[in-house]
């Protein structure tokens, strides 16, 4: 008999020793999630958007926009540009790709100037050396913002970025290689910042990595015509610099005093430029 009870007291040690492994897994299998597919891939998803007067990618006459075949933007839930159905210039196009599926949707135009994603918003860039296109802006400046919700899927983008318009005469006709826009008192112009469009209106928060000048090149010479350049919008204190600069590196600056303030989607015409 007392040898039966002492191998059953190890019996029952052995067992009790096991308990709290036991016991462990049962604690995590009891915590184990389960998520739906939704959660571990993406979807195919499409938005619509209109083209409207304060938005998009190039400038027409009368200042009417358009979609451009090819044209890209950044959406939220997804590390791959949604791109334009169209293929023609149109005031209407569907963007198409994939993304997670989420309540709601964050999308910034052009891709090219998305950064990353922030808890309201996104991180974009105005560059600071930008591409002269004679009558219009460069196809990829107009920074513009937009939120949608599950159900709606429809983009209604907003200008985030402001515009100083100039026009060169006939006789600066392929005499300017340059133009170089400066805040007097080194505000910033162009760079890297912060947008969050949570609520109806964007608001901008330009971070550490910002210029105080912008640039508007060409390969060649500036044509006669109208130009535009893009910049972030803000109060500068003590106005603006324009130089521009000829093919022999000689420059000729306009001093615009005073404060200026520059508001999104507002162009600054600073009208025709005097010899």
């Amino acid at each position: 008999m007392n040898g039966w009870i002492i191998c059953n007291n190890g019996i029952m040690k052995r067992i009790f020793r096991w308990v709290p492994v036991v016991m462990s897994v049962i604690m995590a299998i009891s915590c184990v999630k389960e998520i739906t597919d939704s959660e571990i891939r993406k979807v195919d998803l499409t938005f619509s958007a209109y083209a409207v007067n304060d938005t998009k990618t190039i400038l027409a006459e009368g200042n009417e926009v358009h979609w451009l075949p090819g044209d890209e933007i950044a959406v939220s839930g997804s590390e791959e540009p949604f791109v334009a159905s169209v293929t023609e210039a149109s005031s209407f196009t569907e963007f198409i790709g994939s993304a997670y599926e989420m309540s709601s949707y964050y999308a910034v135009y052009p891709y090219s100037l998305f950064r990353s994603w922030t808890e309201y918003g996104a991180q974009v860039e105005i560059p600071d050396v930008q591409k002269a296109v004679n009558g219009s802006f460069a196809d990829d400046l107009n920074l513009s913002v937009a939120k949608t919700g599950r159900e709606e899927m429809s983009l209604r983008f907003k200008n985030v970025s402001g515009y100083v318009k100039f026009t060169l005469p006939d006789s600066y006709d392929h005499i300017v290689h340059s133009v170089t826009i400066k805040t007097n008192a080194d505000e910033p112009i162009a760079g890297v910042m912060d947008v969050d469009f949570s609520d109806e209106n964007p608001v901008l928060s330009p971070t550490d990595n910002v210029s105080s000048s912008v640039e508007l090149a060409s390969s060649t010479s500036f044509e006669a015509g109208t130009y535009y350049i893009s910049v972030i919008p803000g109060t500068y204190s003590d106005g603006l610099s324009i130089c521009f600069k000829n093919v022999r590196n000689e420059e000729d600056v306009i001093y615009i005093s005073g404060e200026l303030t520059m508001s999104m989607g507002q162009i600054r015409n600073i009208g025709m430029i005097s010899d």
